[in-house]
């Protein structure tokens, strides 16, 4: 028997399942949507929380000058804590202060006896970067 002689369905049979099911993914789908625009707003707030962040941290950035070029043959973070240290011993600040990156900026050769070359680093702690400075 074909199906254009189907005997027509009965209230409680397959179409009031597919009914059924269809008004579920509808609420699920509500669901789900709700959660997307919570998500969407929450990952709007975290973007701007982040770029608050990188904005505010290039205030904990520091230049240092007329240090040779081969000093001690540490990694940069770790020759700059060690100059803070060593040279500065700034008052009122962390036993340790710690840096976050460090590198020599970029220029052309050096010629025998010319300047070096400027460090540029980051210190973790604003408050231990001018605690630094005015130890400098």
């Amino acid at each position: 028997m074909s199906d254009w002689c189907a005997p027509p369905l009965q209230p409680g049979g397959r179409a009031q399942e597919a009914e059924d099911s269809i008004a579920t993914l509808k609420t699920e789908m509500a669901v789900l949507q709700c959660q997307v625009k919570e998500l969407t707003c929450t990952s709007h707030v975290l973007e701007v929380r982040l770029k608050d962040y990188e904005g505010c941290s290039w205030l904990n950035n520091v230049k240092i000058m007329e240090v040779p070029e081969r000093a001690g043959g540490l990694t940069m973070d770790l020759l700059v804590e060690e100059l803070i240290q060593k040279n500065l011993q700034p008052q009122g600040c962390a036993k340790f202060v710690s840096v976050e990156w460090a590198y020599r900026v970029p220029g052309t050769s050096l010629k025998p006896g010319g300047s070096q070359r400027t460090i540029l680093a980051c210190i973790f702690n604003y408050r231990d970067r001018e605690v630094t400075l005015q130890a400098a």
